[in-house]
């Protein structure tokens, strides 16, 4: 093109009538350049409704997908009517900006096959005008990553390829079997005449690649230090005593807290953020570098679909207990697999930027969340109960919240309230936090409290009752593995609650003389006392009724010495600025 065409090409948009723009947006699935290209110029051009533009702050997947399907005759009177001494809003190119200069919508880049030549001279108008009114800078700090949208676009149209690829292969192997079929009818009289064959007619499908399942960004483990780690080698999340913030889609993760804990991660160790049990897997791509702030890079961007797909199914597990609690038998979970879930939040109906309520189409900013490292389980020496308490399955209940409760000290009076506001659980170093934690006072719990409660939690077990079976010291025994280590452990097991029963009941008394005989087996190098100790934090503490008892003791522990300390600490201020008082 000459050098006068290209000019022009810069300052007026190509002419577009209503049949040149139909011809993309009636499609299933556009390319991406020509998605990206309209929904730009709409934007641009003031083409869309103000409940799209006056909450919108950048643009996302199901925004472009939404802005696309608006009726376009408004689109091409625009265009036609384009004066290129007008000066588009500067809130707009902010956010058109990095998707009009990505190189995907590069004319010279673009492929003619795929590409029309209006496309290619709409693209040319965008980067034309974004260029003349745009600010370099501030639009390399967005954090949208407009490549993971583009690679989004791009699958939904490689899907609707195979979609219907998969269609046609199914009609060619319909049509063929109709035709084997006809032509069997046609031959049929003249059957006797021919020698009999086996003849087969093949009316599967082929098979195509699947694209319902979603590759997932991350590589298989490979252990603590990234070598050598067997596929089949069991890992488990061990919490690192920091916290991070991230967005979804970027790599670039960002620390909260000492150096010293943070060092723990290197590089091609496998993490898992903001949920122990639920997260995918992640590569760290670097060790943590302190810069202007303390941060390290993963391998891929961070994807938060999975998290969210599994709080979406346990909302609606919880709301189908409650709502129908007498239809158990009939409530069935759809399982949605990952792509199904990432396809339901490509609604372009739905409104991203400017609904509060749907806020989790955009990119997620997490600010705080905890992070583990996936190490060997033979590594890992921690008891099950202090295993739970890291993953953050032990919840944290605000017993006193909105109640008038208080506790005095020294004359000082202080809000349960604030007190337990202030002590909750802390994922950063014990020796650094500044109020009590509750996993400070967990074993301080009374010892024989702990088996008092478990002797009542097994006496509630159905049937309930005051005493203890043998059926129901039977189910103990199997779920806390009592001598496990032994060879003829279940006949040991009978034998201690013939030994100790009365009339085959074991009331709160022979319930500890029995778990006193059972600790002795069980750990014979141990003394009496300590064999019980290590019998009761191993496994009784996992029961839950005793672990909830556990923890709520625990926790009242915690705010009784924080209260302590906070009216100490109130009374001795007092008492500063009344000497301070008394010597002027």
């Amino acid at each position: 093109l000459s050098h006068g065409v290209l000019r022009s090409m810069k300052f007026y948009p190509p002419s577009l009538t209503e049949e040149d723009l139909t011809q993309f947006t009636s499609l299933v699935d556009p390319p991406a350049e020509a998605i990206v290209a309209i929904g730009c110029a709409r934007l641009l051009l003031d083409s869309v409704g103000d409940d799209v533009t006056n909450k919108l702050l950048f643009l996302t997947k199901p925004i472009l997908l939404k802005i696309i399907r608006l009726p376009i005759a408004d689109l091409s009177k625009k265009i036609s009517s384009f004066n290129p001494l007008h000066r588009a809003d500067s809130k707009i190119v902010r956010i058109v900006y990095p998707f009009v200069m990505h190189e995907r919508m590069d004319p010279q880049a673009m492929n003619p096959a795929e590409v029309s030549a209006q496309m290619m001279y709409l693209s040319t108008w965008l980067r034309g005008l974004v260029s003349r009114e745009a600010n370099v800078d501030y639009a390399r700090n967005l954090t949208v990553d407009v490549g993971k949208i583009f690679a989004d676009l791009d699958a939904r149209a490689n899907r609707a390829k195979v979609s219907k690829s998969s269609k046609l292969s199914n009609e060619m192997m319909l049509s063929r079997a109709t035709k084997a079929t006809t032509e069997d009818d046609v031959h049929k009289e003249n059957e006797h005449l021919k020698p009999r064959t086996n003849q087969s007619v093949q009316t599967d499908a082929i098979q195509l690649p699947v694209l319902d399942e979603l590759p997932s960004p991350q590589k298989l483990p490979k252990g603590n230090n990234g070598q050598g780690a067997s596929e089949t080698q069991q890992l488990v999340p061990f919490p690192i005593s920091v916290t991070v913030n991230l967005t979804e889609g970027s790599p670039l993760v960002l620390v909260n807290g000492c150096i010293e804990a943070a060092s723990l991660l290197k590089k091609s160790d496998i993490v898992r953020i903001y949920d122990a049990r639920e997260s995918l897997n992640w590569e760290l791509a670097s060790d943590p570098k302190l810069d202007d702030v303390l941060s390290f890079e993963l391998v891929s961007g961070y994807d938060h679909s999975k998290i969210k797909a599994q709080e979406a199914k346990s909302r609606y597990d919880a709301l189908n207990r409650l709502c129908y609690p007498y239809k158990k038998e009939l409530i069935v979970t759809p399982v949605k697999s990952t792509a199904e879930h990432l396809r339901a939040f490509e609604d372009p109906s739905r409104h991203v930027a400017s609904d509060m309520d749907e806020s989790h189409h955009s990119p997620l900013h997490l600010r705080g969340a905890r992070i583990w490292k996936l190490i060997p389980k033979e590594n890992d020496t921690r008891t099950q109960w202090r295993v739970d308490y890291d993953d953050g399955i032990i919840p944290w209940d605000n017993c006193y919240a909105g109640l008038n409760a208080f506790e005095e000290h020294f004359r000082v009076r202080v809000s349960l309230d604030m007190i337990e506001k202030q002590c909750i659980d802390s994922p950063y170093p014990l020796e650094r936090a500044v109020h009590q934690q509750r996993i400070q006072f967990f074993e301080k719990v009374p010892f024989l409290e702990v088996i008092d409660e478990a002797f009542h939690a097994v006496c509630r077990w159905h049937p309930k009752g005051t005493l203890i079976d043998n059926v129901k010291w039977a189910k103990l025994c199997r779920q806390m593995r009592f001598l496990s280590n032994m060879k003829n452990s279940k006949h040991e097991i009978d034998m201690a609650f013939v030994r100790h029963s009365d009339a085959r009941k074991l009331d709160l008394v022979r319930f500890h003389s029995i778990l006193d005989d059972i600790a002795s087996m069980q750990h014979p190098e141990l003394t009496k006392e300590n064999a019980l100790i290590k019998t009761v934090w191993s496994s009784i503490v996992t029961l839950t009724d005793v672990n909830a008892m556990m923890w709520k003791e625990a926790k009242a522990m915690a705010l009784r010495h924080e209260s302590v300390r906070v009216c100490a600490e109130t009374r001795i201020a007092a008492f500063v600025r009344k000497e301070i008082q008394e010597s002027k």
